[in-house]
């Protein structure tokens, strides 16, 4: 069924429009209660999401930013998120 998903999540990556959040959310949350962690990021005027992150670690955050332009960064006026510490600190390392 992976496979299935995959190219679902593909097709819909390739309809969506061009993104310009201006307030985003972020929470990560446990997959199937084995301590495996997801990051959702989403669109909180809009209600979807952005990116959903394999782990709640640093590297995933700093990435989902980069792969934004400079306008698009620009352009997020408020987060709301929980203080993990590793998405917190990239978030205020990214976006002061």
């Amino acid at each position: 069924m992976g496979g299935i998903i995959q190219r679902a999540v593909k097709r819909g990556l390739a309809r969506r429009k061009e993104i310009s959040p201006t307030c985003i959310g972020v929470d990560e949350t446990v997959f199937k209660k084995r301590h495996d962690y997801v990051t959702v990021l989403s669109d909180q005027d809009a209600g979807t999401v952005l990116h959903v992150g394999s782990d709640r670690k640093k590297a995933m955050l700093k990435a989902w930013y980069e792969s934004l332009t400079e306008e698009q960064q620009k352009a997020i006026e408020s987060t709301s998120m929980d203080i993990w510490p590793s998405l917190y600190q990239c978030h205020t390392e990214k976006l002061p």
